[in-house]
């Protein structure tokens, strides 16, 4: 919902504002997304990041490898709503290295094995180290050997994968 409301340079304003209704799709298809896209933040500020499966259809497993950019201090990774979308458990496979970690999920039971729609994957929650450089703008989440899979186990195409991305403020 988007409201406009015109005045005049003489200061005469129009009284009822414009409504307009609209939508934005700007992502077809199954993407992997973090969101926030972009964080401003100063060192020391905690920032939480989201890793999204958007616009999936049958997504029984998903497979991926990140990268936390070198000033960022990873403080935890919690599950996401795919769980409960799932409407049972998971196998879930988590391997973190310093400031990389892989996972591996897979939908063992529930009431649906399979998920259609979006759904937050996991959260990663991190800090701006001290040494952050100020002024800077960095690739926070970096994705790389993404799949989503589907029941069949067939791998999903998967249309659009964007990073997070921080600037550093002091």
């Amino acid at each position: 919902l988007f409201k406009v409301q015109a005045r005049s340079v003489n200061g005469d304003a129009q009284e009822t504002p414009t409504t307009l209704n609209f939508g934005v799709n700007a992502v077809t298809g199954p993407s992997a997304l973090v969101y926030p896209y972009k964080c401003v933040g100063n060192p020391g500020d905690t920032l939480i990041y989201q890793i999204v499966a958007e616009e999936v259809t049958d997504l029984f497993a998903v497979e991926c490898h990140i990268e936390i950019d070198a000033n960022l201090e990873l403080i935890d990774i919690i599950d996401g709503n795919l769980h409960s979308e799932w409407g049972g458990d998971a196998l879930v496979i988590q391997e973190i290295t310093g400031q990389t970690f892989s996972l591996s999920m897979v939908s063992v039971e529930g009431t649906t094995t399979a998920y259609s729609g979006t759904a937050t994957i996991l959260s990663i929650i991190t800090r701006i180290k001290p040494t952050a450089d100020i002024g800077s703008e960095i690739e926070a989440m970096l994705f790389s050997n993404i799949r989503f899979v589907n029941p069949q186990l067939e791998a999903m195409d998967i249309q659009i994968t964007r990073s997070g991305w921080i600037a550093v403020d002091d």
